[in-house]
């Protein structure tokens, strides 16, 4: 994780524009990182 984009995203400075970018950001991050780990798991599972 990226703290200052986790600090932007739900600190309390800033515009709702940058925040809900920087959200979005975090969740589309978030997504990509277990998106590559579930890649890695599916030999191990068989």
């Amino acid at each position: 994780m990226i703290p200052a984009l986790w600090t932007m995203a739900y600190g309390e400075r800033g515009n709702a524009l940058t925040r809900g970018v920087a959200r979005l950001a975090v969740r589309t991050t978030e997504f990509l990182r277990a998106l590559s780990r579930c890649g890695h798991d599916t030999f191990t599972i068989l």
